[in-house]
């Protein structure tokens, strides 16, 4: 349904980053954190929804600058990730919930962390809830019986290394992420489908980091 104008200047625009808002609860919901996020950032903004959301028209016309990704049906988080790796035709994406606000967030010092010669596949965030308590997002593989079993720690105040991108939030390498082919779509579970990412990245060679100047709350 995208306008072939509007598709076609988008392959000769050069943008250095894209964030797209992942709609995860009510329409008034989604529509401040995307009055939130235009008044936050300087990038171009996305939306990723589905159609039974409703009201698709009005925030369409509430927000003309924002490009809409729609689905018919509700999908996994992992095949909204891939839509936007394939929709956005920027450098790096920044994913973000609409049941979440950013607190800390400094581009220039994230590209910087995803050009170092280790070449990490994404930066997340530090996450707090909403009564601003950190939350113990950093994700370390501990291996029981055979099986893969994540521990979970606090974030600290330097630069850490974790497992898989917590809720799927946080900044890509967009040309990297679609290398090691995204979101495993075939898998219908969120946390699986993140943790199967991640463990793809550090096969590898591509870690994913946490950074403490980068951070969100609930």
């Amino acid at each position: 349904k995208q306008d072939i104008g509007k598709r076609i200047s988008q392959l000769h625009r050069e943008e250095q980053l894209a964030v797209g808002i992942v709609a995860t609860g009510s329409v008034d919901e989604l529509t401040d954190a995307v009055s939130a996020c235009v008044n936050a950032v300087r990038w171009p903004v996305s939306v990723i929804m589905y159609e039974e959301m409703g009201r698709v028209v009005e925030l369409r016309s509430m927000f003309p600058q924002v490009t809409f990704i729609v689905f018919q049906n509700p999908v996994t988080m992992g095949t909204k990730l891939n839509a936007m790796a394939d929709e956005c035709y920027t450098t790096y994406f920044f994913i973000i919930r609409s049941d979440q606000r950013i607190l800390a967030f400094n581009d220039e010092e994230l590209f910087a962390l995803l050009r170092r010669s280790d070449r990490p596949a994404a930066v997340v965030p530090t996450l707090v809830n909403r009564n601003g308590e950190p939350m113990p997002s950093i994700q370390a593989p501990m291996v029981r019986e055979g099986m893969v079993d994540p521990m979970p720690f606090f974030p600290s105040t330097a630069i850490v290394p974790t497992l898989y991108p917590f809720f799927g939030v946080g900044m890509y390498d967009r040309a990297l992420f679609q290398r090691l082919r995204g979101f495993d779509e075939n898998i219908v579970s969120d946390y699986w489908q993140f943790l199967d990412f991640g463990a793809r990245c550090w096969l590898y060679g591509y870690p994913i980091f946490c950074h403490p100047r980068f951070a969100m709350a609930f």
